[in-house]
Protein backbone atom coordinates (compact mmCIF):
# COMPACT_ATOMS: atom_id res chain seq x y z
CA UNK A 1 0.00 0.00 0.00
CA UNK A 2 1.56 3.22 -1.24
CA UNK A 3 2.31 5.78 1.39
CA UNK A 4 -0.53 8.62 -0.79
CA UNK A 5 -2.94 6.29 -0.26
CA UNK A 6 -1.99 5.81 3.49
CA UNK A 7 -2.00 9.10 3.73
CA UNK A 8 -6.09 9.76 1.64
CA UNK A 9 -7.55 7.27 3.34
CA UNK A 10 -6.44 7.20 6.88
CA UNK A 11 -6.29 10.78 7.16
CA UNK A 12 -10.32 10.90 6.64
CA UNK A 13 -11.25 7.41 7.43
CA UNK A 14 -13.92 6.90 10.31
CA UNK A 15 -15.41 4.00 10.14
CA UNK A 16 -18.74 3.60 12.49
CA UNK A 17 -21.96 1.33 12.98
CA UNK A 18 -24.26 2.84 12.28
CA UNK A 19 -22.62 3.84 9.41
CA UNK A 20 -23.84 6.96 8.64
CA UNK A 21 -23.15 8.82 11.94
CA UNK A 22 -19.28 10.87 12.04
CA UNK A 23 -17.54 13.33 10.84
CA UNK A 24 -14.91 15.93 12.88
CA UNK A 25 -16.89 18.81 14.25
CA UNK A 26 -16.61 22.56 12.53
CA UNK A 27 -16.64 25.87 14.15
CA UNK A 28 -20.50 25.77 14.30
CA UNK A 29 -23.77 23.86 13.55
CA UNK A 30 -25.77 25.17 10.90
CA UNK A 31 -29.41 22.83 10.93
CA UNK A 32 -31.37 22.33 7.58
CA UNK A 33 -34.33 23.16 7.08
CA UNK A 34 -34.80 25.00 10.41
CA UNK A 35 -31.78 27.44 10.39
CA UNK A 36 -31.50 27.72 6.44
CA UNK A 37 -34.15 25.96 4.14
CA UNK A 38 -31.59 24.64 1.79
CA UNK A 39 -28.19 22.51 1.94
CA UNK A 40 -27.23 25.20 -1.42
CA UNK A 41 -27.99 28.33 0.51
CA UNK A 42 -25.90 26.42 4.24
CA UNK A 43 -23.05 25.92 1.80
CA UNK A 44 -23.10 29.11 0.58
CA UNK A 45 -22.92 30.90 4.69
CA UNK A 46 -20.87 28.53 6.07
CA UNK A 47 -17.37 28.96 6.55
CA UNK A 48 -14.51 26.53 6.40
CA UNK A 49 -14.55 23.56 9.18
CA UNK A 50 -18.37 24.10 9.73
CA UNK A 51 -20.83 21.34 9.84
CA UNK A 52 -24.07 21.64 7.94
CA UNK A 53 -26.55 19.14 9.72
CA UNK A 54 -29.19 18.08 7.58
CA UNK A 55 -32.95 16.28 8.92
CA UNK A 56 -34.25 13.49 7.45
CA UNK A 57 -36.57 14.93 4.29
CA UNK A 58 -36.13 15.16 0.29
CA UNK A 59 -34.33 17.69 -0.89
CA UNK A 60 -34.62 19.54 -4.12
CA UNK A 61 -31.05 21.03 -4.47
CA UNK A 62 -27.37 21.64 -6.24
CA UNK A 63 -24.21 21.72 -3.68
CA UNK A 64 -21.08 24.02 -4.32
CA UNK A 65 -18.69 23.53 -1.79
CA UNK A 66 -17.09 26.78 -3.11
CA UNK A 67 -13.81 25.58 -1.81
CA UNK A 68 -14.68 25.54 1.77
CA UNK A 69 -13.82 22.27 3.74
CA UNK A 70 -17.31 22.11 5.18
CA UNK A 71 -19.08 18.55 6.55
CA UNK A 72 -22.62 17.72 4.87
CA UNK A 73 -23.90 15.20 7.34
CA UNK A 74 -27.60 13.62 7.39
CA UNK A 75 -28.91 13.69 10.74
CA UNK A 76 -30.61 10.36 10.40
CA UNK A 77 -28.84 8.54 7.53
CA UNK A 78 -29.30 7.43 3.57
CA UNK A 79 -32.61 6.07 4.03
CA UNK A 80 -34.43 8.91 4.99
CA UNK A 81 -32.44 12.08 4.02
CA UNK A 82 -32.98 12.09 0.02
CA UNK A 83 -31.58 14.54 -2.39
CA UNK A 84 -32.82 15.22 -5.95
CA UNK A 85 -31.99 17.12 -8.96
CA UNK A 86 -32.99 20.59 -9.29
CA UNK A 87 -31.78 20.67 -12.80
CA UNK A 88 -31.58 17.61 -14.64
CA UNK A 89 -28.98 18.95 -16.79
CA UNK A 90 -26.76 19.93 -13.35
CA UNK A 91 -24.49 18.14 -10.81
CA UNK A 92 -26.64 17.48 -7.73
CA UNK A 93 -22.77 18.33 -6.19
CA UNK A 94 -19.80 20.19 -7.94
CA UNK A 95 -15.95 20.09 -5.94
CA UNK A 96 -14.38 22.79 -8.64
CA UNK A 97 -12.39 24.61 -6.36
CA UNK A 98 -9.37 22.64 -4.27
CA UNK A 99 -11.53 20.87 -2.03
CA UNK A 100 -9.56 18.75 0.39
CA UNK A 101 -10.08 15.52 2.60
CA UNK A 102 -12.09 18.28 4.94
CA UNK A 103 -14.60 18.82 2.60
CA UNK A 104 -17.12 16.05 3.10
CA UNK A 105 -20.67 14.80 1.89
CA UNK A 106 -22.00 12.05 4.69
CA UNK A 107 -25.04 9.68 4.83
CA UNK A 108 -27.31 10.62 1.94
CA UNK A 109 -29.23 9.34 -0.60
CA UNK A 110 -28.89 10.94 -4.06
CA UNK A 111 -31.64 9.86 -6.94
CA UNK A 112 -33.94 11.34 -9.39
CA UNK A 113 -32.30 11.72 -12.69
CA UNK A 114 -34.14 10.48 -15.61
CA UNK A 115 -32.45 11.84 -18.49
CA UNK A 116 -32.66 9.65 -21.75
CA UNK A 117 -28.64 8.85 -22.50
CA UNK A 118 -26.46 11.55 -24.43
CA UNK A 119 -23.63 12.40 -24.71
CA UNK A 120 -22.68 15.36 -22.51
CA UNK A 121 -25.06 14.46 -19.86
CA UNK A 122 -24.36 16.05 -16.57
CA UNK A 123 -22.95 13.44 -13.56
CA UNK A 124 -24.71 13.78 -10.25
CA UNK A 125 -20.84 14.69 -8.57
CA UNK A 126 -18.48 16.27 -10.99
CA UNK A 127 -14.85 16.74 -10.13
CA UNK A 128 -12.81 19.37 -11.39
CA UNK A 129 -9.32 21.72 -10.69
CA UNK A 130 -8.31 19.46 -7.94
CA UNK A 131 -11.77 18.93 -6.04
CA UNK A 132 -10.69 16.11 -4.00
CA UNK A 133 -13.72 15.76 -1.07
CA UNK A 134 -14.46 12.80 0.75
CA UNK A 135 -18.01 11.03 0.11
CA UNK A 136 -19.24 8.79 2.78
CA UNK A 137 -21.56 6.03 3.87
CA UNK A 138 -23.69 7.52 0.46
CA UNK A 139 -26.58 5.70 -1.37
CA UNK A 140 -26.86 6.45 -4.97
CA UNK A 141 -30.03 4.97 -6.93
CA UNK A 142 -32.10 4.82 -9.30
CA UNK A 143 -30.65 7.06 -12.03
CA UNK A 144 -30.87 7.09 -15.55
CA UNK A 145 -28.65 8.87 -18.10
CA UNK A 146 -26.18 10.13 -15.99
CA UNK A 147 -22.71 9.32 -14.30
CA UNK A 148 -22.82 9.46 -10.98
CA UNK A 149 -19.25 10.39 -10.67
CA UNK A 150 -17.28 12.33 -13.20
CA UNK A 151 -13.70 12.60 -12.15
CA UNK A 152 -11.36 15.12 -14.05
CA UNK A 153 -8.88 16.04 -12.23
CA UNK A 154 -7.06 14.99 -8.33
CA UNK A 155 -9.86 13.26 -7.08
CA UNK A 156 -11.99 12.06 -4.31
CA UNK A 157 -12.53 9.86 -1.42
CA UNK A 158 -15.47 7.30 -1.11
CA UNK A 159 -15.69 5.33 1.77
CA UNK A 160 -18.64 2.82 2.46
CA UNK A 161 -20.88 3.97 -0.74
CA UNK A 162 -23.38 1.94 -2.37
CA UNK A 163 -24.76 2.53 -5.77
CA UNK A 164 -27.66 0.04 -7.32
CA UNK A 165 -29.95 0.37 -9.86
CA UNK A 166 -28.34 3.08 -11.94
CA UNK A 167 -28.31 3.17 -16.01
CA UNK A 168 -27.31 5.02 -19.37
CA UNK A 169 -23.54 5.68 -18.53
CA UNK A 170 -21.20 4.10 -16.05
CA UNK A 171 -21.09 4.39 -12.75
CA UNK A 172 -18.14 5.87 -11.79
CA UNK A 173 -15.82 7.59 -15.21
CA UNK A 174 -12.49 8.61 -13.95
CA UNK A 175 -10.91 10.78 -17.38
CA UNK A 176 -8.02 12.26 -15.30
CA UNK A 177 -6.59 12.54 -11.81
CA UNK A 178 -7.51 9.84 -9.39
CA UNK A 179 -10.27 8.11 -7.39
CA UNK A 180 -10.39 6.08 -4.15
CA UNK A 181 -13.23 3.84 -3.28
CA UNK A 182 -13.04 1.93 -0.48
CA UNK A 183 -15.50 -0.78 1.00
CA UNK A 184 -17.92 0.39 -1.62
CA UNK A 185 -20.76 -1.82 -3.31
CA UNK A 186 -21.56 -1.26 -6.78
CA UNK A 187 -24.97 -3.95 -7.83
CA UNK A 188 -27.50 -3.91 -10.48
CA UNK A 189 -25.89 -1.10 -13.06
CA UNK A 190 -25.80 -0.94 -16.31
CA UNK A 191 -21.93 -0.26 -16.46
CA UNK A 192 -19.49 -0.34 -13.53
CA UNK A 193 -16.20 1.80 -13.55
CA UNK A 194 -14.73 3.30 -16.39
CA UNK A 195 -11.07 4.17 -15.95
CA UNK A 196 -9.12 6.40 -18.91
CA UNK A 197 -6.26 7.24 -15.87
CA UNK A 198 -4.82 4.06 -14.31
CA UNK A 199 -3.48 6.45 -11.00
CA UNK A 200 -6.56 5.31 -8.97
CA UNK A 201 -7.41 2.96 -6.05
CA UNK A 202 -9.65 0.66 -5.67
CA UNK A 203 -9.78 -1.81 -2.70
CA UNK A 204 -12.93 -3.71 -0.44
CA UNK A 205 -15.18 -3.04 -2.73
CA UNK A 206 -17.82 -5.07 -4.74
CA UNK A 207 -19.03 -5.10 -8.46
CA UNK A 208 -21.95 -7.44 -9.19
CA UNK A 209 -24.64 -8.24 -11.84
CA UNK A 210 -23.76 -5.25 -14.19
CA UNK A 211 -25.49 -5.47 -17.12
CA UNK A 212 -22.41 -4.50 -19.43
CA UNK A 213 -19.25 -4.58 -17.66
CA UNK A 214 -17.81 -4.81 -14.11
CA UNK A 215 -14.41 -2.87 -14.79
CA UNK A 216 -13.48 -0.97 -17.85
CA UNK A 217 -9.57 0.00 -17.95
CA UNK A 218 -6.78 -0.04 -16.27
CA UNK A 219 -6.81 0.76 -12.63
CA UNK A 220 -3.17 0.88 -11.35
CA UNK A 221 -4.17 -0.25 -7.51
CA UNK A 222 -7.16 -3.06 -7.72
CA UNK A 223 -6.92 -5.82 -4.87
CA UNK A 224 -9.30 -7.17 -2.35
CA UNK A 225 -12.21 -7.16 -4.47
CA UNK A 226 -14.70 -9.25 -5.38
CA UNK A 227 -15.68 -8.99 -9.07
CA UNK A 228 -18.67 -11.32 -10.15
CA UNK A 229 -21.59 -11.83 -12.88
CA UNK A 230 -21.20 -9.10 -14.34
CA UNK A 231 -21.59 -8.79 -18.24
CA UNK A 232 -17.86 -8.64 -18.95
CA UNK A 233 -15.94 -8.80 -15.11
CA UNK A 234 -12.90 -6.95 -16.97
CA UNK A 235 -12.27 -5.05 -20.51
CA UNK A 236 -10.14 -2.84 -21.95
CA UNK A 237 -6.81 -3.47 -19.76
CA UNK A 238 -8.16 -4.32 -16.48
CA UNK A 239 -7.07 -7.00 -14.72
CA UNK A 240 -7.91 -8.94 -11.47
CA UNK A 241 -5.76 -7.80 -8.33
CA UNK A 242 -3.43 -10.50 -6.79
CA UNK A 243 -6.38 -10.75 -3.87
CA UNK A 244 -9.43 -10.48 -6.07
CA UNK A 245 -12.16 -12.73 -6.13
CA UNK A 246 -14.94 -13.70 -8.50
CA UNK A 247 -17.50 -15.48 -6.22
CA UNK A 248 -21.18 -14.86 -5.28
CA UNK A 249 -21.37 -12.40 -2.58
CA UNK A 250 -24.47 -13.53 -1.05
CA UNK A 251 -26.05 -10.75 -0.07
CA UNK A 252 -29.50 -11.28 2.29
CA UNK A 253 -31.40 -9.75 -0.99
CA UNK A 254 -30.12 -7.65 -3.28
CA UNK A 255 -33.51 -8.07 -6.05
CA UNK A 256 -34.65 -5.92 -2.98
CA UNK A 257 -31.44 -4.41 -2.41
CA UNK A 258 -30.57 -5.07 0.74
CA UNK A 259 -27.09 -5.47 0.40
CA UNK A 260 -26.02 -6.91 4.12
CA UNK A 261 -23.84 -9.75 4.21
CA UNK A 262 -25.38 -13.25 5.13
CA UNK A 263 -23.65 -15.79 7.29
CA UNK A 264 -21.37 -17.30 5.70
CA UNK A 265 -20.51 -14.74 2.59
CA UNK A 266 -16.95 -15.06 0.76
CA UNK A 267 -16.45 -11.12 1.52
CA UNK A 268 -16.94 -11.94 5.28
CA UNK A 269 -13.14 -11.05 6.99
CA UNK A 270 -11.74 -10.96 3.48
CA UNK A 271 -10.54 -7.54 2.98
CA UNK A 272 -7.48 -5.73 2.62
CA UNK A 273 -5.62 -6.99 6.61
CA UNK A 274 -4.67 -3.51 7.15
CA UNK A 275 -5.23 -3.20 10.95
CA UNK A 276 -6.01 0.50 9.95
CA UNK A 277 -9.03 -1.33 7.29
CA UNK A 278 -10.60 -3.35 10.65
CA UNK A 279 -14.27 -3.15 10.44
CA UNK A 280 -15.69 -0.96 13.14
CA UNK A 281 -16.05 -4.02 15.23
CA UNK A 282 -12.42 -4.37 15.16
CA UNK A 283 -12.33 -7.78 13.25
CA UNK A 284 -10.74 -7.58 9.72
CA UNK A 285 -12.48 -5.69 7.47
CA UNK A 286 -15.15 -7.43 5.23
CA UNK A 287 -15.73 -6.72 1.26
CA UNK A 288 -18.26 -4.41 0.40
CA UNK A 289 -20.61 -1.70 1.93
CA UNK A 290 -22.19 -3.66 4.74
CA UNK A 291 -19.70 -5.41 7.11
CA UNK A 292 -21.29 -8.59 8.47
CA UNK A 293 -22.08 -8.13 12.71
CA UNK A 294 -22.40 -11.05 14.88
CA UNK A 295 -25.57 -10.47 16.90
CA UNK A 296 -25.12 -9.61 20.48
CA UNK A 297 -27.11 -12.93 22.17
CA UNK A 298 -27.84 -14.24 25.05
CA UNK A 299 -29.00 -17.58 25.24
CA UNK A 300 -30.75 -18.06 21.57
CA UNK A 301 -32.25 -14.54 21.94
CA UNK A 302 -30.77 -11.27 20.52
CA UNK A 303 -30.08 -8.81 23.04
CA UNK A 304 -29.94 -4.60 23.16
CA UNK A 305 -27.56 -2.96 25.31
CA UNK A 306 -29.27 -2.35 28.87
CA UNK A 307 -27.28 -0.01 29.60
CA UNK A 308 -24.84 3.16 28.66
CA UNK A 309 -20.84 2.17 28.53
CA UNK A 310 -17.41 3.30 27.29
CA UNK A 311 -14.81 1.50 26.54
CA UNK A 312 -11.25 1.85 26.59
CA UNK A 313 -9.62 3.22 23.41
CA UNK A 314 -7.81 1.04 21.32
CA UNK A 315 -5.06 0.75 20.19
CA UNK A 316 -3.53 2.35 23.21
CA UNK A 317 -0.97 3.78 23.75
CA UNK A 318 -1.10 5.39 19.72
CA UNK A 319 0.22 6.94 17.25
CA UNK A 320 -1.45 8.26 14.69
CA UNK A 321 -4.51 7.17 15.13
CA UNK A 322 -7.55 5.35 17.43
CA UNK A 323 -10.71 4.03 18.21
CA UNK A 324 -13.39 4.93 20.88
CA UNK A 325 -16.13 2.84 21.17
CA UNK A 326 -19.12 2.83 23.27
CA UNK A 327 -22.77 1.64 23.67
CA UNK A 328 -26.13 3.16 23.65
CA UNK A 329 -29.06 1.44 25.16
CA UNK A 330 -31.60 3.66 23.15
CA UNK A 331 -31.05 6.70 20.74
CA UNK A 332 -29.89 9.68 22.38
CA UNK A 333 -28.12 12.68 21.66
CA UNK A 334 -24.24 12.41 21.59
CA UNK A 335 -21.00 14.27 22.46
CA UNK A 336 -17.93 13.01 22.65
CA UNK A 337 -14.56 15.21 23.14
CA UNK A 338 -10.95 14.95 23.51
CA UNK A 339 -9.45 16.83 26.10
CA UNK A 340 -5.90 17.65 27.24
CA UNK A 341 -4.73 17.31 30.63
CA UNK A 342 -6.32 20.93 31.88
CA UNK A 343 -9.55 20.53 30.88
CA UNK A 344 -9.46 22.11 27.26
CA UNK A 345 -10.96 20.53 24.51
CA UNK A 346 -8.32 19.40 21.50
CA UNK A 347 -10.87 17.95 19.33
CA UNK A 348 -15.10 17.79 18.91
CA UNK A 349 -15.67 14.30 17.66
CA UNK A 350 -19.17 14.26 17.43
CA UNK A 351 -22.56 16.07 18.34
CA UNK A 352 -25.54 14.39 17.07
CA UNK A 353 -28.37 11.89 17.64
CA UNK A 354 -27.06 8.41 16.97
CA UNK A 355 -29.20 5.06 17.56
CA UNK A 356 -28.74 2.37 19.97
CA UNK A 357 -26.09 0.07 19.82
CA UNK A 358 -22.16 -0.13 19.86
CA UNK A 359 -20.89 2.93 17.90
CA UNK A 360 -16.93 3.23 16.90
CA UNK A 361 -15.55 6.59 16.70
CA UNK A 362 -11.68 6.97 15.27
CA UNK A 363 -9.39 10.13 16.37
CA UNK A 364 -7.06 11.15 14.00
CA UNK A 365 -4.97 12.83 16.52
CA UNK A 366 -5.91 15.95 14.89
CA UNK A 367 -7.18 19.31 17.06
CA UNK A 368 -10.37 21.02 15.72
CA UNK A 369 -7.98 23.37 14.17
CA UNK A 370 -6.47 20.82 12.28
CA UNK A 371 -2.96 20.32 13.22
CA UNK A 372 -1.44 16.98 14.59
CA UNK A 373 -2.05 16.92 18.85
CA UNK A 374 1.78 16.55 20.86
CA UNK A 375 2.35 13.54 22.59
CA UNK A 376 0.80 12.88 25.99
CA UNK A 377 -1.90 12.07 28.13
CA UNK A 378 -5.35 13.36 26.68
CA UNK A 379 -8.76 12.30 28.33
CA UNK A 380 -12.23 11.90 26.09
CA UNK A 381 -15.46 12.42 28.03
CA UNK A 382 -19.03 10.97 26.49
CA UNK A 383 -22.34 12.86 26.99
CA UNK A 384 -25.35 10.81 26.05
CA UNK A 385 -28.10 12.05 27.67
CA UNK A 386 -27.58 12.25 31.39
CA UNK A 387 -24.63 9.93 30.92
CA UNK A 388 -21.17 11.10 31.80
CA UNK A 389 -17.92 9.06 31.45
CA UNK A 390 -14.59 10.20 31.04
CA UNK A 391 -11.09 7.74 30.24
CA UNK A 392 -7.56 8.67 29.69
CA UNK A 393 -6.11 8.06 26.80
CA UNK A 394 -1.45 7.99 25.70
CA UNK A 395 -0.47 9.79 22.39
CA UNK A 396 2.67 8.80 21.12
CA UNK A 397 5.04 10.11 18.76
Amino acid sequence: MNNRWCRAVFGALVLIAPLFISAPSGAATVRVPTEKQSISKALQFAQARDTILVAPGEYTDLLNYLGKAIVVISEAGPAVTIIKPMDQYKPVGTFASVESRGAMLIGVTITGYTLDPTPGAPPALEFTNRGSPTIKNCVFRDNRGVMMVRVADDGPLFIRCLFYNNSGAPVIGVFGGMITLLNCTIDRCEYGVFMQSVDCEIRNTIISNCHSYGVHGAVSQFDWNNVWNNGVNYEEGAVPGLHDVSVNPLYVDDVNHDYRLQPGSPCINMGDPNPYLNDPDSTRGDIGYWYYQLPTAVGDEESLPTGFALDQNYPNPFNPSTHISFVLPRRARVRLDVINAVGGTVRSLIDAPLSAGRQVIEWDGLTDQGTRAASGVYFYRLVADDFVSTRKMVLIK
